[in-house]
């Protein structure tokens, strides 16, 4: 009881260093608490992301039974199940390819909601997304019939009457792939081949249930497909991960010594008093109790306020993200992208810091220890070490001026404090430059997911036909190109072809083996493979013709040679596509090396059907009787990347021939267009420009028109609200860094305002006691800028291995201006804290020095 009284005259008297203490307290507490929601709020949209992009459902179940479903329909640990199977198809006859799917109504709603009327309930009632509706040319009005041509299973077809009941929002997971779908009721009595897909409920070990239902369903492993990065999103989402211990601990860590060096400070000053009540009869045990007394209150005033400045914090960020609006529907309801508490991390951190209070206690408690009462209540303890190194100051005066051998020799003599004070200083500038690393990571990931879903436009216009003379007829593209809100049009036309190589033209056999055995359907089982009747070795790929518009926006991803379109419409001159990897990915990426050989200057030739039709043969290379044109161009530029999407023919992966459209057509005798980008005006309404192209491209054949507006407004909306939460975490390491600072070049100072005082005493005049503080802080700014730079640069080649970033393309990169940025504040705050003390001291007289810390 006594000592809790003593303690609080310590905190009633030092008021000035207890409110230090206790807003490093709330500093470090609201950094976890800050960060860990923030951290948690955007591990939730990058879900929401995912599961917008992809569908909400985390396992599809292909090829079960009705009994099956039953089973899995009893299953309390899924939340949503959403059931479909196709129903017919429309007939070749008809303008679009539709598939007609029996769904209930979850997988219904599952990524939309119903814009007007109802879901179907009767025998041939349909509900469709709006896109779909205007492929159709069909008027956006429920309770309507419409007539379709399906097909009757005997290579015919017959006409089928269907009411349209509802109309759904545009489903971004089936608009972004082309699928094109009408819904009717589920109807499982009438099929033996169901599609279920499920999402489970929270807290469920969702890798576990998969295996169970697997087991005791006796579902084979091929018809189990499983959304890996949804799962680990889940996984981080609905469990306090190691990855986050780590988080916490690190960041207690840090905290743990911006509190130490304050605290350090005001036991500093309280020597003389501890060393009396030692004098008097209170034990070490007593001393170490008093000292986390102390803590402890202190720990327990900060910890409430902590909390709320750190949730505040993430409030503030979170309200600036909130004018970046998105319209992601699941389970047909708007999705809120709201604040995320995270309780457990917050409780694990309460438990950290209050370990850490404890360690801290405990080193404080041996620092007094070691000093002797008699010591203590002269406020003695440097004197001695002083006069051990007056010799060696001597000798290092000889190779420099005389208040650089004292910095020198303060750092070599105490290599405790020095340990503290660079450790601090690069701790928290490692933290703040892997915060930016990551943040870096994450704009890049934003920027490859539109290179990989070829979002180059507002509106996409595609065909999907097997005869590939017939697409988009010259005069649609002319209509469109006149409606008032399109600002530009890049064209493709397309035929696929066959590359003609030679065994040394493949530089990555590897790359195009993964190919073949990525892709089972006889189509595209061997893009690389003989002829079987030529022996000619072939790579199957697109050969393309595009306009000035296209082949100016390719420029931008040329690797070498360049785009020269005035000698490509006059001359038999192609920009050739080569895919780029590396050794980590076999997939395409926006950087790596070439898959081919091929370079500026070489010649390829190419050929294609006479007449641009595909069958079995064509893919299966067995056409033995089939006439085909062969094309050689010469290769004026390689570029990564085809700009132009090629919507269902699955090109991408390969190496395409590109030239101008009016060679593509001399060359094939196409005119119509397989690709149109279009390009929208400022200003002008999505939706108005959407139904004036349907008008136009609905009279035509499996014409596809796709509105990518929203869509693409969607992703980026939720990579800005992704971004502004990285960028927020990192702005509040910033902010830990600027005061860990101040608070350790301080410490470092008012610590030894006795040992000043001597040396003032004993001769050193002023300038040089200045230039000795502020030359001391430069020394520990240079070692800790070196640890810094070193350890950072191998940190970051490690989370660049350990998340496995290049198999997405993103090359390992050090952005040094992080690394400048971070050395040059440690700088600039070293001198200016240093240089202030050193006046503060130089204004203080000797006496004083020597016999006040304060």
């Amino acid at each position: 009881m006594k000592s809790w009284k003593i303690v609080g005259k310590y905190l009633k008297s030092y008021k000035s260093r207890s409110i230090a203490i206790i807003i490093s307290m709330i500093f470090s507490i609201s950094l976890i608490v800050g960060v860990g929601t923030l951290r948690e709020t955007n591990n939730n949209v990058e879900l929401q992301s995912m599961k917008y992009k992809t569908g909400p459902y985390q396992v599809v179940f292909n090829g079960i039974n009705e009994k099956q479903l039953e089973k899995l329909s009893k299953n309390d640990n899924i939340e949503h199940l959403g059931v479909q199977y196709l129903y017919k198809s429309t007939a070749k006859e008809e303008r679009q390819n539709i598939d007609i799917m029996g769904a209930n109504n979850d997988y219904i709603l599952s990524s939309s909601k119903l814009k007007e009327g109802r879901l179907p309930e009767n025998k041939n009632e349909i509900v469709a997304e709006e896109w779909v509706l205007n492929l159709l040319g069909i008027d956006l009005k429920p309770n309507q019939e419409i007539t379709l041509k399906v097909e009757n299973g005997n290579n015919g077809y017959r006409v089928e009457a269907f009411k349209l009941v509802g109309i759904l929002n545009d489903m971004a997971v089936n608009k972004l792939n082309g699928r094109r779908n009408l819904f009717i009721k589920s109807d499982i009595k009438n099929t033996d081949v169901l599609f279920a897909n499920v999402e489970f409920k929270k807290g469920v070990n969702i890798e576990s249930e998969i295996n169970k239902i697997s087991r005791q369903m006796g579902i084979p492993k091929e018809n189990v497909h499983v959304q890996d990065d949804m799962l680990s999103l889940e996984n981080i989402k609905n469990t306090t991960s190691i990855d986050d211990i780590e988080f916490i601990s690190l960041v207690s860590l840090v905290c743990g010594f911006v509190i130490y060096g304050i605290f350090n400070i005001s036991i500093y000053s309280r020597i003389r008093e501890y060393s009396l009540l030692r004098a008097v009869g209170f034990n070490n045990f007593d001393i170490f109790k008093m000292v986390i007394q102390e803590l402890g209150i202190l720990y327990i005033i900060a910890l409430p306020i902590g909390i709320v400045a750190g949730f505040i914090g993430a409030v503030v960020f979170n309200s600036i993200s909130k004018n970046i609006t998105t319209n992601i529907i699941l389970h047909g309801e708007l999705v809120k992208l709201n604040i995320i508490i995270p309780i457990s991390i917050i409780l694990i951190s309460v438990i950290f810091i209050g370990i850490i209070m404890i360690i801290i206690s405990y080193l404080l408690y041996r620092q007094i220890r070691k000093i002797s009462i008699i010591d203590g209540i002269k406020k003695n303890f440097n004197t001695n070490n002083l006069k051990k190194n007056i010799i060696s100051v001597t000798k290092l005066r000889k190779f420099m001026k005389t208040y650089a051998a004292l910095s020198f020799k303060n750092i070599f003599r105490n290599k405790k404090t020095f340990t503290i004070i660079t450790a601090s200083l690069s701790i928290c500038g490692i933290f703040f430059i892997l915060s930016s690393y990551k943040l870096s990571i994450i704009e890049k990931r934003g920027d490859y997911r539109n290179w990989g879903g070829y979002y180059n436009s507002d509106l996409q216009i595609d065909v999907a036909s097997d005869d590939k003379s017939k697409g988009i007829p010259n005069k649609y593209k002319v209509d469109i190109s006149e409606l008032d809100g399109v600002k530009n049009l890049e064209t493709s036309q397309l035929v696929p072809s066959k590359l003609i190589l030679n065994e040394s033209d493949i530089s990555n056999k590897k790359y195009f083996d993964n190919l073949n055995e990525s892709v089972s359907d006889m189509y595209f089982n061997s893009y690389l493979g003989k002829d079987k009747n030529t022996n000619e070795l072939l790579l199957k790929n697109s050969f393309r013709g595009y306009n000035d518009a296209a082949l100016n926006k390719l420029k931008n991803y040329v690797i070498k040679g360049n785009i020269n379109i005035k000698k490509m419409k006059e001359e038999d001159i192609a920009v050739l596509c080569v895919p780029q990897t590396n050794e980590d990915s076999m997939s395409a990426l926006p950087e790596g090396k070439s898959v081919l050989n091929i370079k500026p200057g070489d010649k390829v030739t190419v050929k294609f059907r006479e007449n641009k039709t595909l069958d079995d043969k064509y893919y299966k290379l067995e056409d033995k009787n089939d006439k085909y044109i062969y094309k050689t161009f010469k290769v004026g530029a390689i570029v990564s990347y085809n700009y132009m999407y090629d919507a269902f023919e699955r090109s991408v992966p390969s190496s395409n021939v590109i030239v101008s459209e009016n060679i593509f057509k001399k060359d094939t005798g196409i005119s119509d267009y397989y690709t149109i980008n279009v390009d929208m005006k400022d200003g002008y309404s999505d939706k108005k420009l959407e139904k004036e192209i349907s008008n136009i491209t609905s009279k035509g054949k499996n014409i596809v028109l796709r509105n990518l507006v929203q869509e693409k407004e969607n992703t980026r909306a939720l990579y800005e609200k992704s971004k502004i939460y990285s960028i927020g975490i990192t702005l509040i390491i910033f902010s830990i860094v600027i005061i860990n600072i101040i608070n350790n070049v301080n410490y470092n100072i008012v610590s030894r305002t006795n040992e000043f005082g001597m040396l003032r005493a004993v001769g050193l005049n002023e300038i040089d006691l200045k230039k000795m503080i502020v030359f001391e802080g430069v020394l520990y700014w240079i070692i800790s800028s070196v640890v810094i730079v070193v350890t950072s640069i191998f940190l970051q080649i490690g989370m660049y291995k350990l998340l496995n970033i290049s198999l997405i393309g993103i090359k390992f990169n050090i952005n040094f201006v992080d690394y400048g940025i971070v050395i040059l504040i440690n700088l600039i705050l070293i001198i200016s804290v240093t240089y202030f003390k050193a006046n503060k001291i130089k204004n203080t007289s000797i006496v004083e020095n020597i016999r006040n810390l304060d």
